[in-house]
């Protein structure tokens, strides 16, 4: 290695010099720039880790706070699917309302089940739309209204198509939501 660098002139042996100092850098570089996102997804990690422990450390407190929130709800109040199906379809047909219902679609977990039911009416009018509102207040926390889309009728001006999703929620039993 020596003869060779001894042979070569002293502006190639710069020249070389300079090539391998380029290299060390962009090298350098790239481990500088893989050091700092791993070190940022390190503290991201930390974090997280700091974050869980202090929600687990709570578990308890939450388990507590969702028993005394359950006991405040009246379960017979609490519809899932086909109830809150039953609702809108009595109440449009107590109030002659034109209505199309689809069928609930069913997301269940350890603590709640949320059925949710998109419910079309036609030639609709605002005091009925507003009765509906105040029918569904009645069974607030039980029902809500996630999404309301309003159109007027062209050949109607004064009546309205109204496309509404509604959900439900039924807590669990405790025993069915323990751990």
């Amino acid at each position: 290695m020596i003869r060779i660098l001894q042979s070569i002139s002293a502006r190639e042996r710069l020249m070389l010099a300079a090539f391998i100092a380029v290299c060390i850098l962009i090298w350098a570089s790239s481990l500088s720039r893989r050091w700092d996102e791993s070190g940022k997804v390190l503290y991201e990690a930390r974090k997280e880790v700091k974050q869980q422990e202090i929600w687990l450390k709570s578990s308890p407190l939450f388990q507590a706070q969702l028993e005394q929130a359950t006991t405040r709800l009246d379960r017979e109040q609490m519809l899932d699917g086909s109830g809150l199906t039953a609702f809108v379809d009595a109440y449009s047909r107590e109030h002659q309302l034109k209505h199309q219902l689809t069928s609930p679609q069913v997301v269940s977990g350890k603590v709640y089940t949320r059925s949710t039911v998109q419910v079309t009416f036609r030639n609709i009018s605002l005091a009925d739309l507003i009765g509906l509102q105040l029918a569904l207040d009645e069974k607030r926390p039980y029902i809500a209204v996630e999404k309301l889309a309003l159109s007027s009728n062209r050949a109607d001006p004064r009546l309205l198509n109204a496309r509404l999703s509604l959900t439900a929620l039924y807590v669990n039993p405790p025993a069915q939501n323990a751990p």
